[in-house]
């Protein structure tokens, strides 16, 4: 007995031992790993069955990337919500269980980890993190972070930077796990995987009668509603998340399938990751991902897989599908017949849909005869029997009133309760399509820094630093220890080269800005950013101006001032401008006033996007024919400003001339539409905003280069990504200067379609020669491009 004993102390000994040093190498490994300042988050969302997996498996082996494998991660945050009472050592541990009860096991199967690994790993970062704050470490974000730190430090995986993207295999779209990420990530994307609309609601429909027939089991009666279900999932998932348009994109998976290699470029320069071989192969935790079909089995791409999209689909239901995804079709360049365009035909097939089910209604119901009315009758359950047979009818009714409101939103111009931005296209996803990369490129094109160590050249690490931070990164290029070592050894270190660079940078920032303030039309944002210093954080004002008359006259050249100020006086506003007299078309509220001694004054021109956005934004649309009406009206006018971009000046008069009789018209109408309300109303409130400006909203008449949308701001904003709080220290202002002076050089030369980093490196080769011999004339962006 005491032997015994003696032998199980002994073995608790070793095995305690064993845990200490598998503690202690993880805590080692750690280092690699700045956990709580991961936050990146890239959220793969499947649109039906359209090889989301496949696209993750390609990310898998990026350095730059931390996985879980498979749907590992699929349950995070619903496992958070379930079990709100456990601390957050408890849930780690937890977690494995979880979602080995539903099917995507941690420690066993073809992707294991060693559980005595992972169980190290926790006890590592609690040792090492568990005295930050408890609501730090009780939060969503907290546990998001963890669980993939954990999962890759055990099994030893080195990323090549410590702050790497969160790949989180979100699958099912929800809007609920999407306004989670949102809160705890800002900078969360999602990136969506679309099939075409046929083959993807043949295979969903195929996919549902398996699963609900594969156990042998009787099925529930929802089985009876796949095609209905299916077709209101599919036409109500195909837009981006609510406020999440510009952090979202799409790949289709035709792409991945015959162009895997340019189709993951485009996705790594979306995501801001350099291209790595890797990205071409298909694995999860490094081991090939092998899928299994009857068809045989393969690692990657396999393009047979998309051959004949129509296969098993009669001509009757192709139709309806034709009808009901027209759009889908349209907007991510699948194949449609020509006639399909007209409205008129595809209301008429829904007509004829009332009285003749689809195919794939017939393959359920027979299915549903033989699984469930038979044995329900052999067991006497008469009852059930009945149910079942009278559900494909009430199935069916629902179909076509389904189809019948999809064709009715879409020509109304809505997708849902979003109002799109034409009528007839709903806010679809945006296709990242091999095709066509330069429309899916991001407005700063990525560069591995790891790169510039080949090329042996600080200047071409300093270009490839500028241009792979966006606009809130800059400022920490000098604090922040990820930049630090990463030029040519020999050279010092990236704070030094950064600040030289800038310096270098500061003669061509003035002839752009002047360039700028010389034009008689500009277009103008300001934002606030979050300020952190060493007291109190604060906010600042980013200010972007361009200058882009391409619309008027195609040789004009485009150019971007950027400017940082802490706070939004007027005086700074007048410092950024000096001698400025034109139209300012703004994209907010602001108004900027003209110098006491200017001989002309400044006309500032309102947003037309704020209007409709009033209205837009007002809750449950669809309940208020007057909100539906005052919607209408303004599309009316967006979509001729649409049509006018492109067209020439003579047609562009008399495109305007049409959008003034229709705004005089809304004007009107809306006078007498505010006096039949409550004034206490946000309704009443939307139409004061808009006639309380009805001077500065008709000036976008009185210069050709104005336009409703704005789109010019809207396009440089959205690619500078301002809205990030990380403008740190005692020298904020001086930091911010840098970031909006490299921002101006950036967004300069990517308006004139230059290559943003080779420019950068001519430019900084060019200036470093002394200054007698420098000439800035050829290095503007807009001359630069025309010289080569």
């Amino acid at each position: 007995m005491e032997a015994s004993l003696r032998d199980t102390s002994l073995s608790a000994e070793v095995r305690a031992a064993d845990h200490a040093a598998r503690v202690a190498r993880k805590a080692e490994h750690l280092k690699y790993f700045d956990v709580l300042g991961m936050d990146d988050i890239v959220a793969i969302v499947a649109w039906g069955r359209s090889a989301s997996l496949l696209l993750a498996s390609y990310l898998d082996s990026h350095t730059n990337v931390l996985m879980l494998q498979r749907e590992a991660s699929e349950r995070i945050i619903q496992f958070f919500e379930e079990t709100r009472n456990l601390s957050l050592w408890e849930r780690l541990l937890a977690y494995p269980a979880y979602t080995d009860a539903h099917g995507h096991p941690f420690f066993h199967g073809e992707f294991a980890i060693s559980e005595l690994d992972y169980r190290a790993a926790i006890d590592s970062l609690i040792e090492k993190y568990g005295d930050r704050p408890v609501d730090v470490l009780a939060s969503h974000r907290a546990f998001f972070q963890f669980v993939y730190a954990a999962y890759n430090v055990a099994r030893d995986y080195r990323p090549a930077i410590p702050r790497p993207s969160l790949v989180y295999f979100q699958h099912h779209r929800s809007d609920k796990l999407a306004a989670y990420l949102s809160r705890d990530f800002p900078k969360v994307r999602f990136l969506h995987t679309i099939r075409h609309p046929i083959a993807c609601f043949r295979s969903s429909v195929e996919r549902s009668q398996y699963m609900g027939l594969a156990d042998g089991r009787l099925p529930q009666l929802n089985y009876l509603s796949a095609v209905l279900s299916i077709a209101v999932n599919l036409t109500n998932l195909d837009h981006p998340h609510d406020h999440a348009d510009a952090r979202t994109s799409a790949v289709r998976f035709e792409d991945l399938q015959t162009h895997p290699e340019e189709t993951m470029r485009n996705v790594a320069a979306w995501l801001g990751l350099p291209w790595r071989a890797s990205l071409a192969t298909s694995t999860f935790n490094g081991i090939p991902y092998v899928v299994e079909r009857t068809g045989g089995d393969w690692v990657g791409s396999q393009p047979a897989q998309i051959n004949n999209p129509s296969r098993g689909v009669s001509r009757w239901d192709q139709a309806v599908l034709f009808s009901l995804f027209h759009e889908n079709f349209i907007a991510w360049g699948y194949p449609s017949p020509a006639h399909f365009r007209f409205g008129c035909l595809r209301w008429s097939i829904v007509f004829m849909l009332a009285f003749i089910p689809m195919s794939l209604e017939w393959i359920v119901a027979r299915n549903i005869l033989r699984v469930q009315i038979k044995p329900a009758l052999r067991l006497g359950d008469f009852r059930f029997a009945v149910r079942a047979a009278r559900r494909p009818l009430a199935c069916h009714v629902a179909l076509v009133k389904h189809v019948a409101g999809v064709l009715w939103r879409r020509r109304r111009g809505q997708a849902g309760n979003r109002t799109a931005g034409k009528r007839g296209n709903p806010a679809l996803f945006t296709i990242l399509a091999p095709s066509d990369a330069a429309a899916c490129t991001p407005s700063i094109v990525p560069i591995a820094v790891a790169s510039a160590r080949d090329l042996g050249d600080v200047d071409s690490s300093v270009a490839a630093l500028l241009t792979k931070y966006r606009a809130g990164d800059i400022p920490n290029l000098c604090r922040d220890e990820i930049v630090r070592g990463k030029l040519p050894a020999g050279h010092g270190t990236a704070a030094v080269h950064m600040t030289e660079a800038l310096t270098l940078l500061d003669p061509l920032v003035r002839r752009i800005r002047a360039h700028v303030a010389a034009s008689d039309m500009l277009h103008v944002a300001d934002l606030p950013v979050a300020v952190h210093t060493t007291g109190q954080p604060k906010q600042g004002r980013v200010w972007t101006y361009i200058r882009d008359l391409r619309s008027v006259d195609m040789a004009s050249a485009p150019a971007v001032s950027v400017f940082y100020s802490a706070d939004r006086s007027t005086e700074i506003q007048l410092g950024h401008l000096p001698g400025f007299t034109g139209f300012l078309q703004t994209s907010s509220t602001l108004e900027l006033k003209s110098d006491a001694g200017a001989s002309r004054p400044i006309i500032n021109v309102a947003s037309w996007a704020h209007c409709r956005n009033k209205f837009s934004e007002m809750p449950t649309p669809c309940h208020f024919p007057m909100i539906k009406e005052a919607l209408d009206r303004l599309d009316d006018i967006f979509l001729i400003d649409a049509d006018a971009r492109y067209s020439s000046l003579a047609e562009r008069a008399t495109q305007r001339a049409a959008q003034r009789v229709l705004v005089q018209r809304l004007f009107t109408w809306s006078e007498g539409a505010c006096g039949q309300i409550d004034p206490k109303s946000g309704l009443a409130a939307a139409f004061r905003y808009m006639l309380d400006r009805r001077a500065s909203l008709s000036r976008i008449f009185d210069h050709d280069g104005t336009d409703f949308e704005n789109v010019a701001i809207m396009r440089i904003v959205a690619g500078l990504s301002w809205d990030r709080a990380i403008w740190w220290g005692p020298d904020s202002r001086e930091d911010g200067d840098h970031a909006a002076q490299a921002y101006t050089v950036i967004e300069s030369a990517k308006l004139n379609d230059l290559d943003v980093q080779a420019y950068l490196r001519e430019i900084l080769l060019q200036l470093k020669r002394p200054q007698a011999v420098v000439e800035l004339e050829p290095l503007l962006p807009w001359n630069y491009g025309r010289s080569r």
